[in-house]
């Protein structure tokens, strides 16, 4: 009798161990957001994807040169990076220059405000989208290169980028170009010139 006691209470033990472990959410739980540090890049983690995040509770500017990866790791979960947030890099005076992934689709609003120490940038194939006041008074902002995946560009995008000498829309672009190495992103079908050089 005590045998078969002891056997019962072994399963009804092992049942509840088993209910407990299947109600606790496993770590990286891909239901939930995170938001860390990582790499010394702040992001906004969900689902399998990443977005560089905008450092809103501790605000530290990024400086020199900054390399975006592809993907990120957190507690044994991957996230593919494809958005640069609102405000990500905003008042990072001291941003040289930064890298970034194919991954990348978006460049949300002021996303680069005010980084007055970046002098190039080249966006990535994959960008479909610059959001308004990207890079508003990047003023050592020399150079720009639009590919031909970026459809939407907010029209303040580039505002106040008074140091511009180089604009190039590559070929191809089904929205934009820069006909004639005209040095400007003209929205093609409206015939509307969004941004040009100061020469």
């Amino acid at each position: 009798m005590k045998t078969k006691q002891s056997f019962l209470l072994s399963i009804l033990v092992l049942a509840s161990a088993l209910s407990t472990q299947a109600q606790t959410p496993p770590s990286g739980d891909v239901t939930r957001t995170y938001y860390r540090e990582i790499g010394g890049i702040f992001y906004k983690l969900r689902g399998d994807k990443a977005t560089v995040f905008e450092r809103y509770l501790d605000y530290k500017p990024y400086f020199d040169n900054v390399v975006i990866p592809s993907t990120v790791t957190y507690q044994g979960v991957e996230y593919t990076v494809t958005t640069i947030g609102a405000n990500a890099f905003s008042g990072s005076y001291g941003l040289i220059s930064i890298t970034i992934p194919n991954t990348v689709t978006s460049i949300g609003t002021g996303a680069f405000y005010g980084c007055i120490g970046l002098r190039s940038f080249r966006f990535p194939e994959g960008v479909t989208s610059i959001g308004e006041t990207a890079f508003t008074n990047c003023t050592g902002l020399a150079s720009i290169y639009i590919p031909k995946t970026v459809t939407y560009i907010g029209e303040t995008a580039f505002n106040s980028c008074s140091c511009l000498t180089s604009i190039e829309v590559e070929e191809g672009n089904p929205v934009f170009d820069s006909r004639d190495g005209c040095n400007a992103i003209i929205e093609t079908a409206s015939n509307t010139l969004l941004k040009g050089c100061k020469t």
